[in-house]
């Protein structure tokens, strides 16, 4: 009897409609998701970045023919930079919908940029 009506207590009249408050818990899960995120998406960044600079990149002023060497003996470094660059856009595109969501749930304070 005693959880049935600690139930009651816990739900909300609004207008004829039984609802119950929103749980802090779902906006804590949804900024760790957003900073996990962030963090994946900077140390992919970081790692695109060092392979990068560790291969021995041709510069932009650099003649066509040392560039298409360049891609020739670094095709591994290169496709590694590929699926990382696939990566980011995917943990990019995670990031801004979880952001929007989170700011949806702010009561929309800040909707026009999200």
């Amino acid at each position: 009897m005693n959880n049935q009506k600690s139930k009651e207590e816990a739900d909300v009249k609004m207008r004829g409609v039984t609802t119950k408050p929103v749980a802090d818990s779902n906006q804590v899960s949804a900024k760790r998701s957003v900073g996990f995120i962030t963090l994946a998406y900077v140390i992919s960044m970081m790692a695109q970045n060092v392979l990068f600079g560790s291969s021995g990149a041709p510069s932009y002023s650099d003649p066509l023919s040392l560039v298409l060497t360049y891609h020739a003996e670094n095709q591994g470094a290169l496709g590694i930079m590929m699926g990382l660059e696939a990566t980011n856009m995917v943990l990019l595109l995670l990031f801004l919908t979880t952001l929007h969501g989170l700011v949806k749930r702010r009561g929309e304070k800040g909707e026009v940029w999200a």
